[in-house]
């Protein structure tokens, strides 16, 4: 993946070279407003890769997860389980259950009561509802009964953490 500019982006670059220190500055704000205005536009693109949004990242999940998830909830908990929404993770698994080898998802929904709760899912518990899925996150521990027996320090481990790419988008989905 190369990173590339826009061709418009070095034009006002080249006009502020001419003109004074304050001047540069002025221009080189209102460059940058024009371009933020313009649908899609972007002070640089990177060649190859499809620019996505918040809203873009937001997948639907599977009523076969939808239920998993509700059926993992502790009785204080049920039936306050609110939309859930996920977001594939950029992260490589190297360590851990055998699915998360293959990607993982962070899955997260509101719990009435309690605030956003965020799990960990392979590809498959995606799809299907059946497979490995972990509560990460204080939120989640508490009111579900996935991953409890699971050490921190093993989630970390893994690479599951409130650090891994795809926690915090999929909890900006559900806010």
């Amino acid at each position: 993946m190369k990173w590339r500019s826009p061709p418009c982006a070095n034009a006002p670059l080249r006009l502020a070279a001419k003109a004074s220190s304050a001047m540069r500055v002025s221009i080189a704000l209102a460059a940058v407003a024009a371009l933020c205005l313009l649908p899609g536009a972007t002070a640089g693109t990177l060649v190859g890769v499809e620019r996505t949004t918040a809203e873009a990242e937001c997948l639907k999940v599977s009523s076969g997860l939808v239920g998993s998830l509700k059926s993992g909830l502790k009785a204080k908990a049920r039936g306050k389980l609110g939309v859930p929404r996920a977001v594939k993770s950029r992260a490589r698994i190297t360590s851990g259950p055998r699915g998360f080898l293959e990607g993982a998802y962070f899955v997260s929904a509101r719990v009435r009561g309690f605030s956003v709760a965020t799990w960990a899912v392979d590809p498959r518990a995606f799809r299907t509802g059946g497979g490995f899925i972990v509560g990460i996150g204080p939120v989640a521990r508490r009111v579900s009964v996935f991953g409890v027996d699971i050490p921190l320090r093993t989630l970390r481990r893994w690479g599951l953490t409130e650090s891994t790419h795809g926690y915090a988008a999929s909890r900006r989905c559900v806010q």
